[in-house]
């Protein structure tokens, strides 16, 4: 009869490590993650701090399919309006350095929300892109404006893209900073499925669950945008990073490709998070688009 050895204390502390490694890392990302929403007194308080004049600020919540989204404005309608895009994840948190920009609050009126599924928008997450530029549009109704110019950032970027291929009123200029648009350069992990499966999802936090759940359909997504005609006359511009890791450069060249007149600036040895690390030459760049 063969006889098996019984696991050295080597063996047992690699399998107990194995076994309580994925608790750990979820515990940490249960805990870590939802601290990186910011709320609404927290909000408050940064830009109060940036000797921001809050009689012109707003942070409201409005209706969308009967759930609540968050916006922040600040300035008034004499002024162009820059309406700011957040990825997945992300908030409208993130665009703190812009609503603290003197140069860009002189010059423009700021809007930021909560996409669907994000911050404190209780809204679900929603995949359609069609959905998420019905938000954008309600969102805008709340404002008002002549002159529209919108920036996306990562996955914002393809909500630029899909207004950007639709009618909007007073739209100026539309800036994509490392957007994720071209179908073919969009990756379908395997796994993404396995995270947004009932038994799975509910291990994880809301930021990231709408996060997989909007990105597992964005490739089908990028298809029909694909399909769509281009409007000639609507200027772009691209902001990209050389050594973007999470969204390859060539979706810089995918839209230098589909819109006629388009503008790509690049920035060598950067990486995604080009909306911080950049901010001082991107809003430059849209105060001299005025």
């Amino acid at each position: 009869m063969m006889q098996f050895k019984r696991p050295s204390r080597f063996t047992k502390w690699i399998l107990r490590l194995v076994l309580i490694s994925p608790v750990i890392i979820l515990t940490l990302i249960n805990v870590l993650v939802p601290r990186m929403e910011v709320g609404d007194d927290e909000l408050l308080e940064k830009l109060k701090s940036a000797n921001i004049d809050m009689e012109q600020l707003r942070l409201e919540y409005i209706k969308y399919r009967g759930e609540d989204l968050r916006f922040i404005h600040y300035g008034d309608s004499t002024k162009p309006l820059l309406l700011l895009i957040h990825g997945s994840p992300g908030d409208l948190s993130g665009f703190e350095l812009y609503f603290k920009d003197e140069k860009l609050r002189s010059n423009f009126q700021l809007l930021a929300y909560d996409r669907p599924g994000f911050g404190k928008s209780t809204a679900q997450a929603r995949a359609d892109l069609n959905d998420q530029y019905e938000a954008l549009q309600l969102v805008l109704d709340q404002v008002a404006y002549r002159d529209l110019y919108l920036l996306g950032h990562s996955y914002g970027g393809a909500i630029v893209w899909t207004a950007f291929l639709q009618p909007l009123d007073g739209l100026k200029h539309s800036l994509v900073v490392a957007g994720s648009v071209d179908p073919a350069l969009e990756p379908r992990e395997w796994w993404r499925p396995v995270l947004d499966h009932e038994l799975v999802s509910w291990t994880i936090p809301r930021m990231l669950q709408s996060s997989n759940y909007e990105i597992k359909s964005l490739y089908n997504e990028l298809l029909t945008l694909d399909s769509m005609t281009v409007p000639s006359m609507n200027p772009m511009t691209v902001f990209q990073g050389d050594e973007d890791k999470l969204v390859p450069a060539g979706n810089a060249d995918y839209l230098a490709n589909k819109v006629k007149g388009s503008k790509i600036i690049w920035f060598e040895e950067e990486g995604h998070f080009i909306l911080w690390s950049k901010e001082r030459e991107i809003a430059d760049y849209i105060i001299g688009l005025l």
